[in-house]
């Protein structure tokens, strides 16, 4: 094998070294963030009012997010104040993006549920994130039952963090909420390469390469 072929294949390698770190660092911290398993497990459950359930349940027949499956809040007209818990893993002073899906479905239209979301470090409890999210949707199909798309940025202050998604709607009477789609991964950082990016150095390595071989 030429000299010339030997740094091709060495640059390959190092895009694919990069292409896996930019990978891992895309990949969801959250556990279970779909409910796909039809348990709650990797999150805490707080309070009475919040559980996972099939959609079919609550006449939403069919699957979202890839899971037939959502966590509810506020079933059986109870109050709110319930909540799901988790804490994953993280690096001091790398910052990470938070999104998930939610909305609610009742027969009345304009009744509003709250969420309210925080992220804390899990060691000292201080606050890194607090956002409420509001819907009035009061659709009773899956398509129209998930209304709000929220992403949050939040910066870790420690190596665990904790998310809680905590239901502060004023009323859960002939109303309910749902949550699903729960991902976190390391923002997009300008140091790590995207794919693409990776796939133009490697064809113009392959074209260098060639150059060099016919000359």
């Amino acid at each position: 094998m030429n000299k010339t072929l030997k740094k091709v294949f060495a640059g390959f390698a190092a895009g694919a070294l990069l292409f896996s770190i930019a990978s891992a660092a895309r990949a969801n911290l959250i556990t279970n963030g779909n409910f796909a398993t039809g348990t709650s497990a990797g999150w805490t459950l707080i309070g009475p009012a919040v559980a996972v359930v099939p959609y079919a349940t609550w006449g939403l027949p069919g699957t979202y997010a890839g899971s037939a499956y959502g966590a509810v809040y506020g079933f059986s007209n109870q109050a709110s104040g319930s909540a799901l818990r988790q804490a994953i893993a993280t690096t001091a002073g790398t910052s990470y993006t938070l999104s998930f899906d939610y909305g609610s479905t009742s027969i009345y239209a304009n009744f509003i549920q709250s969420l309210l979301v925080t992220a804390t470090d899990t060691a000292t409890s201080a606050n890194i994130l607090s956002q409420t999210v509001s819907t009035a949707g009061s659709g009773t199909t899956l398509n129209t039952t998930y209304t709000l798309f929220p992403s949050y940025t939040f910066t870790a202050t420690g190596s665990s963090t904790t998310l809680n998604f905590t239901d502060v709607s004023a009323s859960t009477v002939s109303v309910d909420a749902f949550l699903t789609n729960v991902v976190v991964n390391a923002a997009a950082s300008s140091s790590i390469p995207e794919p693409e990016t990776l796939a133009l150095l490697g064809l113009g390595l392959l074209g260098i390469a060639a150059g060099r071989r016919r000359k």
